[in-house]
C-alpha cells in the first residue's frame, strides 16, 4: 500500500485514476511475476488472461490495453527478484563486534 500510494503521487502519465487502482495493479504485476516464473505452475497466464484480470480496475475503466501489454511482456521476459543479503560471501555473514 506504501509502494502505490507513493507512486500515485508521483506519476505523471494520468493512467492511474485512484491510488487503489494503483494497488491493485501492483498486486497483479507481483502475482503475474509468480506465475510466470514459478516452475510449480503448470498453466501460465496468457496476455489475454492478464488483460482480464485488470479489466475495470482502475476506477471502472480500463487500463490502457499497450500500458498492459507492455507489463505484461516486461515481467514474462525478465523475472522480479529481490537482492538479499549474502551471508555466504567470503567475509562471512556481518556480526556485531563484541566487548
Amino acid at each position: 500500500e506504501a509502494f502505490a500510494k507513493a507512486y500515485y503521487k508521483q506519476d505523471k502519465s494520468g493512467i492511474f485514476r485512484s491510488e487503489d487502482s494503483t494497488h491493485i495493479l501492483t498486486f497483479s504485476i507481483i502475482m503475474l511475476n509468480s506465475d510466470q516464473h514459478n516452475p510449480n505452475v503448470k498453466k501460465r497466464m496468457v496476455l489475454e488472461d492478464f488483460l482480464r484480470n485488470n479489466r475495470g480496475v482502475n476506477e471502472k475503466e480500463d487500463f490502457p490495453r499497450e500500458y498492459l501489454e507492455t507489463i505484461y511482456g516486461s515481467i514474462k521476459e525478465n523475472e522480479i527478484k529481490l537482492k538479499r543479503e549474502d551471508s555466504s560471501s567470503p567475509a562471512g555473514p556481518t556480526t556485531p563486534s563484541g566487548p
